[in-house]
């Protein structure tokens, strides 16, 4: 079957009926009250409105509505457009299980979700490429060069020349680099654990490249450090996970912890999901799950500064 629809947004939609299918699953609540009306069984609908909101027709022991998660009291948007989408609050495994269930099967989803983190729900990379002594050079949009985690200023010149980038230091790096590069510069971040950095600042903006003051020191240091820096630029601490996160997180058995982030660290050819994992050698497989292989707390906490772009399972006996 299929049926031309026209919505009050003005733009032509088609519904298309599979010749025998076993369910329908999505977030179109249009689908599921037209097979509600052929009394079709096993429908798993998953959308941004209120569960009650449910096909006309039909058994409601043939129907499972989800409801997205809406922690702070959210109305559904309504909205054709909706950002961000609700319905990536929803766990997978939660659906991954109705259906399962609307099928008649047995199998449930041996994992559960312990955390997923703001931008992880973008569905967008962020690459960070760390330089490297074999020069492998990376062609991606929205990159960032790691100087902090290898200060290696060939691979910089080069990976600038071959992509325009922005720069991640904790350290100066030669100005005459720099101003060389400047057209290939979208920013550089620069990360403020003391007040050394400041003439090498003061020289970046004198080159007239856009810079952005960060800090993972705790607040009270921050502030210390701004008589220094207060010409400059604002430092702007980086965002921690929540004690309550944290300490939940800390609680699982690590050896049941699965991880996968859509910030990747690239070096040479190898891509890693922490700097942990980097530092141990520990490479992914985008876009696997891994075990977390932190070896100590302070390992899990360099881990969990990424929590924005994280998700972690905890794998079921």
């Amino acid at each position: 079957m299929r049926k031309s629809l026209r919505h009050d947004h003005g733009k032509p939609s088609r519904l298309y009926r599979p010749a025998e299918p076993s369910a329908s699953i999505g977030g179109y609540l249009l689908c599921a009250h037209g097979r509600s009306l052929r009394q079709e069984i096993g429908r798993a609908v998953f959308q941004q409105l209120y569960p009650n909101s449910q096909p006309y027709w039909g058994k409601p022991e043939d129907q499972i509505l989800l409801e997205p998660a809406r922690l702070n009291g959210e109305k559904p948007s309504f909205a054709f457009d909706e950002h961000p989408k609700s319905i990536n609050t929803i766990k997978s495994e939660t659906i991954s299980n109705a259906v399962f269930k609307l099928l008649g099967l047995t199998e449930r989803a041996n994992y559960e979700t312990v955390f997923i983190g703001e931008k992880y729900q973008n569905q967008q990379y962020f690459h960070n490429i760390i330089p490297n002594n074999k020069g492998i050079l990376v062609n991606q949009a929205e990159t960032e060069l790691r100087f902090d985690l290898n200060p290696n200023e060939d691979f910089l010149a080069r990976q600038l020349n071959h992509a325009k980038s922005a720069i991640i230091t904790d350290r100066p790096i030669n100005l005459n680099l720099l101003k060389q590069l400047k057209p290939k510069i979208s920013f550089l971040f620069y990360f403020v654990n003391d007040a050394s950095g400041v003439e090498f600042c003061k020289s970046v903006i004198g080159l007239g490249i856009p810079i952005m003051l960060v800090s993972k020191l705790p607040q009270d240091k921050i502030n210390d450090l701004k008589i220094h820096y207060y010409d400059l630029a604002k430092i702007d601490k980086i965002p921690e996970i929540s004690a309550e996160d944290s300490a939940r997180i800390k609680s699982l058995p690590i050896d049941k912890l699965r991880i996968k982030t859509n910030k990747i660290y690239t070096f040479e050819q190898k891509h890693f999901y922490s700097t942990p994992d980097y530092k141990n050698d520990h490479p992914c497989i985008i876009p696997n799950f891994k075990p977390v292989t932190s070896g100590s707390e302070a390992e899990l906490d360099e881990v969990l500064t990424d929590f924005q772009f994280t998700k972690l399972i905890k794998v079921l006996d």
